[in-house]
């Protein structure tokens, strides 16, 4: 019994501590939860803490990179400031929440300009290998225009 309290002990408690293979891996999905969190319909998922909404956005974020879409996680804990700027009361509530909407726009449209650009990279670089190895022969074209033929 107390090496099974040792090993409950050291499990994390928060799906944010793992990592995301480990989320993905000890996903559990009943009934149709992905379905329903599928839809582009808003939706809002709330629960207390620890009853897995962090662990099933990042299985449903995985399931939908595989599918060869986008998937933008943000934790607001580290959106915006350090300086408490949404907090302050001497700023209007207006004010705050714009500040905020801000902060969340631009981590989105850094997190879409990261896959983008990331993309692309890939694209280059196939793209070099591609030619590469044109150059070295491994076009069936190269081989039948060859001087003198």
């Amino acid at each position: 019994m107390r090496d099974l309290n040792t090993v409950l002990l050291k499990l994390a408690k928060r799906a944010e501590t793992y990592d995301r293979q480990h989320i993905i891996d000890s996903f559990v999905d009943i009934g149709p939860l992905f379905t329903l969190l599928s839809n582009p319909d808003s939706q809002v998922l709330f629960g207390r803490r620890g009853t897995g909404k962090t662990h099933v956005l990042g299985y449903l974020a995985n399931e939908i990179q595989r599918r060869g879409a986008i998937a933008v996680q943000l934790d607001m804990r580290t959106i915006g400031s350090t300086g408490g700027i949404y907090f302050d009361a001497k700023l209007s509530l207006a004010e705050r929440a714009t500040r905020l909407l801000v902060d969340v726009l631009c981590a989105i449209h850094d997190r879409l300009l990261t896959e983008a650009l990331a993309k692309a990279a890939h694209r280059v670089r196939a793209g070099l290998l591609r030619s590469r190895g044109d150059e070295l022969g491994g076009d069936d074209r190269w081989h039948r225009r060859q001087p003198g033929a």
